[in-house]
């Protein structure tokens, strides 16, 4: 039954997750940074932690090229975002689209399901010990490939938002402020 719970939590969470970025709301630069932030630190560590990265050098090789598609990606992504102005306030509004949404689950589902292919995750047996399963070091790289791609599609949508808020501050009409 825990897993059942566990399982509903996640779910819960992921839908909360899916509503936040369909819904309207004011563009927050200082947010998006840290929140960008926080999560790049925690997706490090989580590699550091787990010596995924580490444990074969094509993963190494490929964080790179890992990194700038996450960057290309989220760049593009940010292109399916909504932006205007609150005529009343001068605020600046953004709103996710379908397209930003599909991605962005799709990036999470692929990043879960091949983390859980490759072994990654354990089972307990009936008695809360833990079952240990063999790791596929090629899945395993690419589970963690998969995190620095992501890790790009964060810094690249606070680098979006930021220069968008700073690009918009500027053509603002005095009338406005």
């Amino acid at each position: 039954m825990p897993s059942v719970l566990t399982g509903a939590v996640v779910l819960l969470l992921i839908a909360v997750a899916m509503y936040r970025r369909m819904r309207a709301q004011p563009v927050q630069p200082r947010r998006a940074v840290v929140l960008s932030a926080v999560v790049v630190l925690l997706s490090a560590l989580s590699l550091v932690g787990t010596s995924r990265l580490t444990a074969h050098p094509l993963a190494v090789v490929l964080a790179l090229p890992a990194l700038v598609v996450g960057l290309g990606g989220g760049l593009l992504l940010m292109r399916s975002i909504r932006f205007w102005r609150d005529a009343a306030t001068g605020a600046l509004w953004m709103k996710g689209g379908a397209i930003y949404l599909a991605v962005w689950l799709g990036t999470v589902l692929l990043r879960q399901a091949v983390a859980y292919a490759s072994g990654a995750y354990t089972a307990t047996s009936g008695t809360g010990r833990a079952i240990l399963h063999p790791v596929n070091p090629t899945l395993a790289t690419l589970s963690a490939d998969l995190v620095i791609v992501s890790m790009g599609l964060w810094i690249a949508r606070a680098a979006a938002l930021v220069l968008k808020y700073r690009d918009d501050e500027r053509v603002i009409s005095p009338a406005l402020r």
